[in-house]
């Protein structure tokens, strides 16, 4: 849709191509992750075609829309509505934008809604005769899905950090009592792991970045009733 309507390459997608092309563990404004993909969309379709250069993020939108559907379904939700709240992911705004050009935007609600899926599995099944096996995968589903997250944008710091505070403040702190935490928890330090060593090896340059655009115009910075009304306007009301 986005070719079709007339737009072109974007500057970011030029520069996550370029990025692509210079693999590293991180970079100062991002970790890896978008440069792999950027690399492997590059290696399989080119990026003379802006449908198949954003066909990777359009997949990320894919299961978006799917984990909204097993989300609801996981919270004991009908199929009427699973359904209902997958047209109202697909048709919101914002989703429509960040899944049509190749950014790691796309992938960020994907590893997200995957660390709350399994929770939701998770504080379901925890303590349920012969269903260890089902909390063991999903703690192993939730530390995969927050490492990999990780590498691709580390704003999934402020949801762990957030999930467990709620966890702690909650009766569903029963659910850290599982020996499989542990394993959770070190397959996201083994997967974050690349990219800490290599800000430490640069001496934090993302953190020094992120001082400086803080300091610049380059961010709009708004005071809390004002973010909230704001992410209710970018999901559009009508899908809120």
């Amino acid at each position: 849709l986005a070719q079709h309507a007339g737009y072109g390459i974007f500057r970011d997608e030029m520069y996550y191509l370029i990025c692509g092309r210079h693999l590293a563990f991180g970079y100062v404004d991002q970790p890896p992750m978008v440069a792999l993909q950027a690399r492997l969309s590059e290696l399989l379709f080119g990026y003379s075609h802006m449908a198949s250069l954003r066909l990777i993020s359009a997949l990320a939108g894919a299961a978006t829309v799917f984990l909204t559907g097993a989300i609801v379904w996981a919270m004991r939700g009908s199929r009427p509505a699973a359904a209902l709240a997958m047209l109202g992911v697909t048709v919101a705004g914002v989703y429509l934008g960040i899944d049509s050009f190749l950014s790691m935007n796309s992938f960020d609600p994907v590893f997200w809604m995957l660390c709350a899926l399994a929770l939701i599995r998770i504080a379901a099944e925890h303590g349920v005769p012969g269903r260890e096996h089902l909390v063991r995968f999903w703690w192993i589903v939730l530390g995969i899905s927050a490492g990999l997250g990780l590498e691709n944008k580390d704003n999934i710091v402020f949801f762990l950090v957030a999930v467990l505070a709620a966890l702690l403040l909650t009766p569903q702190r029963r659910i850290l009592a599982s020996r499989w935490v542990a394993v959770g928890v070190g397959l996201i330090v083994l997967l974050a792991l690349p990219n800490l060593l290599w800000q430490i090896h640069y001496h934090f340059p993302t953190l020094e970045w992120l001082v400086n655009v803080s300091h610049s115009d380059k961010d709009v910075k708004l005071p809390p009733l004002a973010f909230l009304g704001g992410q209710l306007m970018m999901l559009t009301p009508w899908t809120s």
